[in-house]
């Protein structure tokens, strides 16, 4: 799931090149952190809903048991 993520973006990132909008972009006032988050956010948190989707599955369809702590799962 995680490399699904890393791969749509770097998908999206050679469209823009072959579109021929990437100088369109490069001509804007967003500087490459800005850029690189606009791109990478949206599929952080599709990835996200994923995973937490997965895990409410397993714990409440298939009664798997949820050993260990959420917060530490985020750090």
């Amino acid at each position: 799931m995680t490399l699904i993520g890393i791969l749509l973006t770097a998908l999206v990132i050679a469209r823009e090149w072959e579109r021929g909008t990437m100088e369109a972009m490069l001509v804007t006032p967003l500087r490459r952190g800005e850029f690189l988050l606009g791109k990478i956010l949206p599929y952080y948190l599709l990835g996200m809903f994923g995973v937490i989707l997965s895990v409410g599955v397993a714990v409440t369809l298939f009664h798997v048991p949820f050993r260990g702590s959420i917060p530490r799962y985020w750090y």
